[in-house]
C-alpha cells in the first residue's frame, strides 16, 4: 500500500503539496505450518529516488539489502510465523519504507509498486499493484466533514479547534 506525504489522496502524488511516497507491505502465513523465514523483494520503480530511501518499522527482526536491478530485499531469518489456522492474530506480518521521486516529476507520471514475498522456499506471494499517477493539485477541496479542524493558523493568542461530529461536534 502506498501513501503520500499529504494523505490528500489514495490515488494521487500532488507535485505541489507532497514530498514522500510512505510504502506499507503486509504480509500473513496462510499455510499450514510455521514460516522459519520470510523474504520480500521490491523491485523499485525508475520513478523512485533509490538515494532517498529510509526504513520505517517492522512487525519483526529483520536485515534489509540492496541487490542489482533496483531490488530492495528484507529478510526475516527464524521469523517462526505462526500459520493462520493456528494463530490468525500472530499470523501477521509488516515492513514500512518511504522514498522520494525523482525530480523533477512531471504531471501524468505513473509511480507503480510491487512486492514479492517469499515463505519459507515457496513460490513467492505477488502483491496487488499500488499504483499513483503525479498531478498539480487544483487548489483546496472541500473539507471533509470527518477531521478535525483547527484555525487561525497561524495563532497567537487563540486557536479554534472544531472536532468532527463522531466525537460530538465538539468545538474547543
Amino acid at each position: 500500500r502506498a501513501q503520500t506525504s499529504s494523505r490528500a489522496s489514495e490515488s494521487l502524488y500532488f507535485i505541489n503539496a507532497d514530498a514522500w511516497i510512505d510504502y506499507t507491505i503486509r504480509f500473513q502465513n496462510t499455510g499450514t505450518y510455521p514460516a522459519e523465514f520470510v523474504v520480500i523483494t521490491d523491485t523499485i520503480a525508475p520513478e523512485l529516488d533509490m538515494l532517498s530511501f529510509e526504513q520505517g518499522v517492522a512487525s519483526h527482526p529483520f536485515t534489509v539489502s540492496f541487490k542489482p536491478g533496483r531490488v530492495i530485499e528484507w529478510r526475516f531469518d527464524n521469523i517462526q510465523l505462526p500459520d493462520s489456522t493456528t494463530d490468525e492474530p500472530g499470523s501477521h506480518g509488516l515492513v514500512r519504507f518511504r522514498m522520494k521521486p525523482v525530480q523533477p516529476l512531471i504531471a501524468g507520471t505513473v509511480i507503480a509498486n510491487v512486492a514479492n514475498i517469499y515463505f519459507d522456499y515457496n513460490e513467492p506471494v505477488i502483491t496487488e499493484p499500488s499504483v499513483l499517477v503525479a498531478e498539480f493539485s487544483t487548489g483546496v477541496g472541500e473539507h471533509a466533514k470527518d477531521r478535525m479542524s483547527c484555525h487561525p493558523i497561524p495563532a497567537t493568542d487563540q486557536l479554534n479547534v472544531v472536532l468532527p461530529n463522531w466525537m460530538g461536534g465538539a468545538r474547543l
